[in-house]
C-alpha cells in the first residue's frame, strides 16, 4: 500500500466511523442533564393514597375534586362523581415524571413555556395541588407545555411553586381544565337493535311515534300516518332508533337548578322489545339543550339475551336511575337534533288530485 492509499483509506476510515457516531448518536435515547434523572416529586408514589384532594387552577377558575363517600366529586358541578380512574392516572403521571433538563429561571420567559401564574389574565399554565385529609399539601406544581419530541411518553415543562427554577421533565402530564375533562361523558349506550318504539312530543304539537312490531323487521313505520301523506324518508323514521345510541353529556349540574317544571318541555320515551322505557325530558338554558333521563323496566320486562350475554332488564332500569336521579346534563347539538325532530321532518302530504 502507497502512501497515497494509505492516506485515502485513512480519511475514508474516519469519515465512516463519524457517520457510525452520527447514528449510534442519533439512536440512543437522549440522556438527563443537568441534575436530571431524579423524581420531581420525590417520594409521592408512596403517597397516592393520602391525596384527599386534588386542585387544578387556571387563568379562567379551578375545578377540585375531592375523595368523598367512597369515591371522587367533582365540586364546581354539585359533587358529582368523578371516575377513579381518571384520578389515579392524573396522580400516577405526576408520581412518575423525572427531572430531564434545566430550563429558565428567569421569571419574564416563564411564558415561553406556560409556566407563568396561572391567576394571570390570558396565562396558560395550570396549577396542579395535591392535599391530604387534613388539608395539608403533597405536591403543588405549575405545569407548562408539552413536549412531543422527547421519546416514549414525550416530556412537559414544569416549575415546582416557590422556585425559580424551571425544568424539562419526562413523561405525561395534562390536568384538565374542563369539567368535561372529568366525567364520564357516556349517559347510555342504547343499541338501535333493542328498540321497538320511539315516541316524541313537542309542547307545541301532537306527539309522533315511529315503531316496528317485531326485532327482525328491518324498518321503522310511522303510526297513525295521515292517509294523504307520505314519507319523506325511511332512512330518517330508522334513524330515530338510534336517539340513545352512544348518548354522551358535555356537562353536568343538578336538575332542580333547571326549569323542566316550567320551561315548554320535548318528551321522548324509547321502549325497546325486552321491557325497558326510557323517558327524557328536554329543557333549555342559555341556548343549550338540557336532559334529565329516567328508566322503567316495563310489565313486560323479562331477562333477555343479546349474542351471548343475558341481559337483567330491571336491573338495568335500576342502575341507571341510581346513576342520573337528581341530574341534568347538558347535550351536544349534534347529539340533541334527532330528539328534536317533528313530524313534519319525516312526512309530507300529498298534493291533492284535481
Amino acid at each position: 500500500m502507497n502512501r497515497k492509499t494509505f492516506v485515502v483509506f485513512g480519511v475514508a476510515t474516519l469519515v465512516l466511523a463519524a457517520a457510525a457516531g452520527i447514528a449510534t448518536t442519533l439512536d440512543r435515547p437522549p440522556r438527563p442533564t443537568g441534575g436530571g434523572g431524579e423524581k420531581v416529586i420525590a417520594g409521592l408514589i408512596d403517597r397516592v393514597n393520602d391525596v384527599d384532594e386534588i386542585i387544578i387552577q387556571h387563568a379562567d377558575g379551578k375545578l377540585t375534586i375531592k375523595r368523598r363517600d367512597g369515591g371522587w366529586r367533582l365540586a364546581e358541578r354539585d359533587d358529582y362523581p368523578v371516575p377513579v380512574d381518571k384520578v389515579r392516572k392524573t396522580l400516577l403521571d405526576l408520581a412518575r415524571l423525572e427531572q430531564f433538563e434545566r430550563k429558565t429561571r428567569k421569571k419574564d420567559r416563564y411564558a415561553e413555556l406556560n409556566l407563568g401564574d396561572p391567576e394571570e389574565k390570558g396565562a396558560k399554565s395550570r396549577k396542579l395541588t395535591l392535599l391530604d385529609k387534613n388539608g395539608g399539601t403533597i405536591a403543588q406544581v405549575i405545569v407548562g407545555k408539552r413536549k412531543y419530541t422527547l421519546g416514549g411518553e414525550g416530556g412537559v415543562y414544569l416549575r415546582k411553586t416557590g422556585e425559580a427554577q424551571t425544568w424539562l421533565a419526562t413523561g405525561s402530564l395534562d390536568p384538565g381544565t374542563q369539567a368535561s375533562d372529568w366525567l364520564t361523558g357516556e349517559i347510555i349506550d342504547l343499541a338501535a337493535a333493542r328498540v321497538a318504539r320511539v315516541t316524541i312530543r313537542h309542547p307545541d304539537g301532537k306527539p309522533f311515534t315511529v315503531s316496528k312490531s317485531s326485532v327482525d323487521d328491518a324498518h321503522f313505520g310511522i303510526e297513525n300516518l295521515p292517509a294523504n301523506a307520505r314519507m319523506k324518508s325511511q332512512a330518517a323514521a330508522d334513524s330515530l332508533a338510534s336517539v340513545l345510541v352512544d348518548f354522551e353529556f358535555d356537562d353536568v349540574g343538578k336538575a332542580e337548578t333547571m326549569d323542566f317544571a316550567d320551561n315548554p318541555l320535548i318528551q321522548v320515551r324509547v321502549a325497546t322489545f325486552d321491557g325497558l322505557n326510557l323517558l327524557v325530558d328536554i329543557s333549555e338554558k342559555d341556548g343549550k339543550s338540557w336532559v334529565r333521563i329516567r328508566a322503567e323496566a316495563g310489565d313486560g320486562a323479562k331477562p333477555s339475551k343479546d349474542g351471548e350475554n343475558s341481559r337483567d332488564v330491571a336491573g338495568e332500569a335500576s342502575a341507571l336511575n341510581a346513576r342520573t336521579d337528581g341530574w341534568a346534563y347538558r347535550i351536544p347539538d349534534y347529539q340533541i337534533s334527532l330528539m328534536k325532530k317533528r313530524l313534519s321532518d319525516l312526512v309530507a302530504e300529498e298534493s291533492k288530485k284535481k
